[in-house]
């Protein structure tokens, strides 16, 4: 089964009618008329639909918080599947531990750690600094490429959390979602935090502080690896893609 959620008015009722059409067991979640648990910061503080971008963020919780599933893929709207998601239920990384996300090209160290005074579970900090990973990740670059051998052995920092598509087995993890509510709906302050763009880290934070650091599953291979061939490809910004899916 699949659910589209939504605040307010965002789909029209033509374009409901359009899924429903060509899409067999599917229905609309409007977030704007879910009741949340009071002890959580209200909704949107009493707006009628969000305001901003990092509201947009937040929608993306909402989302999670209220889905119908023991069990759920998300995915963004800007997320396509080239094969069925169905499959990824049976891979033994989420079937262990009830989660699996993918890694962003970002190696950037947020700070919500920190913050949250969970610094000494932070990936960033027991993998190294950014900056000396790059100067030593240089030196194995020539005309004739890269050194792949030499470049596995390097320590690197961990890749930042890639959030528009996830699995999670939301009855396991339902003190995740509750933190994961609790840092989102405080994201005038949180999203300030350095490093921290949206909802994306949080997912890992929230782990760590519902003191499950080791459930939360990240895979190797980013989402756009099926579409790209890095090493054919003579620009940077592929170039750089490559290296980061060495690891």
């Amino acid at each position: 089964p699949i659910v589209v959620c939504h605040f307010g008015d965002e789909i029209s009722e033509r374009n409901k009618q359009f899924f429903h059409k060509h899409i067999e067991d599917l229905s609309f979640l409007d977030l704007s008329q879910v009741l949340f648990p009071s002890y959580h910061l209200p909704v949107f503080d009493g707006y009628a639909a969000p305001r901003s971008r990092e509201d947009g963020y937040m929608v993306k919780i909402l989302a999670i918080r209220a889905a119908p599933f023991k069990e759920m893929v998300f995915m963004d709207v800007d997320s396509f599947a080239i094969q069925s998601p169905r499959l990824l239920f049976d891979e033994p990384g989420y079937l262990e531990h009830g989660s699996m996300f993918w890694p962003d090209i970002w190696r950037g160290r947020t700070e919500l750690w920190n913050f949250f005074n969970i610094e000494d579970q932070s990936p960033w900090y027991e993998r190294g600094d950014l900056g000396v990973w790059r100067d030593k990740v240089n030196q194995f670059q020539s005309d004739a490429g890269w050194d792949i051998e030499k470049l596995k052995s390097v320590k690197v920092p961990a890749r930042q959390a890639e959030a528009g598509q996830f699995l999670l087995n939301r009855e396991k993890h339902w003190d995740v979602l509750e933190w994961l509510l609790f840092i989102n709906m405080h994201h005038n302050i949180t999203y300030n935090v350095p490093g921290t763009l949206g909802d994306k880290d949080t997912f890992r934070v929230a782990f760590a502080l519902a003191g499950k650091k080791d459930d939360f599953v990240q895979v190797d291979k980013g989402p756009l690896g099926a579409f790209v061939d890095h090493w054919k490809h003579g620009d940077n910004e592929v170039r750089t893609a490559a290296i980061y899916d060495c690891f």
